[in-house]
């Protein structure tokens, strides 16, 4: 095996990574995308990551996910060149690293590997430790639950999905009652359109009734919520 870690490859590999990936998936996606011109240079025939992180406020299940991040369609030989790596938050990174098939690394090629599989392991812990910020940003420290800044994300997520366009639509009229008239009971249809065709407009004390009702089918939607992230948190 040649010194591969001079190798162009080898910089563009590491540049590559560098970018602005955040997520252990978007990582993983990352190595198996660049690996590949590395690996024949350092004879690598494939890459296996397992990632543990304990249960925790934030993981209530834990973590135990194994990703294959490179495998040559030559074969590989079946004993790995292994590493273990212990992670900030009591977890572990195990790197396996598989001689090409055909191919026995001497102790210089390990230490080429051995290299590979530090760096690999730093930017796993990263897309980890950007993981984790996210899930304090949004998780209540005490209960796991969502705190505000996670329930109004996903509420977000349930109006980009356009699952809550009435609710905006009724949540405007309380707002702006004076200004604006949403009507969420079809029995009402017909005593605003004899207002409006009557007057041009309805009146003060239609409106203020509308936005009360307004307000009322919009705590429905609010149990609906609430409801769905109780179950989420008691998975």
């Amino acid at each position: 095996m040649g010194n591969g870690l001079c190798s162009e490859n080898f910089s563009r590999f590491f540049y590559r990574l560098q970018d602005n990936v955040f997520s252990l998936d978007d990582t993983v996606n990352r190595i198996n995308e660049e690996l590949p011109g590395v690996a024949e240079e350092v004879s690598l025939g494939r890459l296996v990551t397992v990632f543990k992180a304990p249960v925790s406020i934030y993981e209530p299940g834990g973590v135990n996910e194994s990703y294959i991040g490179y495998e040559n369609p030559a074969g590989y030989e079946p004993e790995p060149y292994e590493r273990s790596f212990v992670t900030g938050e009591g977890g572990e990174v195990i790197l396996s690293a598989y001689p090409k098939k055909g191919c026995v690394w001497n102790e210089t090629d390990k230490r080429s590997i051995d290299f590979l599989l530090q760096t690999l392991f730093i930017f796993c812990s990263r897309a980890r430790l950007m993981k984790l910020m996210k899930l304090v940003e949004i998780t209540d420290a005490l209960t796991g639950a969502l705190n505000m800044v996670g329930f109004m994300q996903s509420v977000g997520r349930i109006f980009a999905m356009h699952k809550g366009q009435e609710y905006i639509a009724a949540f405007s009229n309380i707002k702006n009652f004076k200004y604006v008239t949403v009507v969420t009971n079809p029995a009402r249809y017909a005593e605003v359109a004899e207002q409006v065709e009557k007057n041009g407009c309805v009146t003060g004390m239609l409106r203020m009734e509308l936005a009360q009702e307004a307000f009322k089918h919009t705590s429905e939607y609010d149990d609906c919520i609430q409801n769905y992230l109780m179950e989420q948190v008691n998975k």
